[in-house]
């Protein structure tokens, strides 16, 4: 019921919290992979995906 409410309201402080706690949550989770990345690509050889390329292509291509 509480879903209902949320995805149907024309309050403008519900749809501002909204918008906060998406935009917090996408921009911390787009920071946590681009530090995977920077991890992987650091140095030489496998260092944070255990040699995975199929993990790294998905996070690459996720990122844009």
């Amino acid at each position: 019921m509480m879903i209902h409410v949320i995805l149907w309201t024309t309050n403008a402080k519900m749809i501002g919290a909204i918008y906060l706690v998406l935009s917090l949550s996408y921009g911390i989770g787009g920071l946590l992979l681009s530090w995977l990345l920077r991890g992987e690509l650091a140095a030489l050889g496998e260092q944070v995906l255990f040699g995975d390329h199929q993990l790294y292509n998905v996070i690459v291509t996720s990122l844009r």
